[in-house]
């Protein structure tokens, strides 16, 4: 088997450098990640928070960190319920 076979080109690696570029921008781009919320342990779950408390922030909890700033994520686009 050639070498070529089995080693990727440049054009395939810049291809690939290309695309966690694209993955990287977007990750920067998450609330988690702009806002930069406390993240600490509540009970047996992960909690970030932006915010003084729970009424007047915004949270996201999970079984892991990554878990709770994906639902931080989710919690900072959803919109209010009731008659606002």
């Amino acid at each position: 088997m050639a070498w070529e076979d089995k080693h990727p080109s440049v054009l395939e690696l810049e291809g690939v450098t290309a695309d966690n570029d694209c993955r990287a921008s977007v990750e920067r781009l998450r609330p988690f990640m702009m806002l930069k919320p406390t993240v600490s342990i509540d009970g047996d779950m992960w909690c970030c928070l932006y915010g003084e408390n729970l009424q007047g922030g915004v949270a996201g909890f999970g079984k892991s960190p990554d878990l709770a700033s994906r639902d931080f994520d989710r919690a900072w686009y959803e919109q209010l319920s009731g008659g606002a």
